[in-house]
């Protein structure tokens, strides 16, 4: 009797065992994937601050060049946000849909992702 106890309860052990090790292994996988992610907003972000710089100096260069105002500058920025019917300080450029399937494709795909269909040429307008 007691042989068949322990050998339930090895058979119990081993279960755990093995989902001790599953679950030590998805926490590895998960603080792996975690770790990426985070070099990876990492490195969004440091391209955002890039080219913050970028736009704020040739904002300044065309500014102190005498070719725009700041005003100027300015009602242009508005008049483009509003391209997509909200002032919200960002422009939402929706995807442009085939002619042939009517199928939405990323506004500067030249050719249908899915039928092949030459697509009409788009701008930010």
């Amino acid at each position: 009797m007691d042989f068949l106890w322990d050998l339930i309860q090895q058979s119990q052990l081993q279960a755990v065992r093995t989902t001790a090790d599953l679950a030590e292994s998805t926490a590895k996988r998960t603080e792996s994937k975690t770790d990426r992610q985070q070099h990876q907003l990492h490195d969004l972000e440091c391209q955002v601050e890039r080219l913050n710089l970028v736009v704020i100096a040739l904002c300044e260069l065309i500014t102190k060049s005498g070719i725009t105002t700041r005003e100027t500058l300015q009602a242009t920025i508005d008049e483009i946000d509003l391209r997509d019917g909200t002032k919200d300080g960002r422009i939402h450029i929706a995807p442009s849909t085939c002619p042939q399937c009517d199928r939405p494709n990323h506004r500067l795909r030249t050719h249908c992702l899915y039928c092949g269909a030459m697509l009409e040429p788009d701008s930010f307008a």
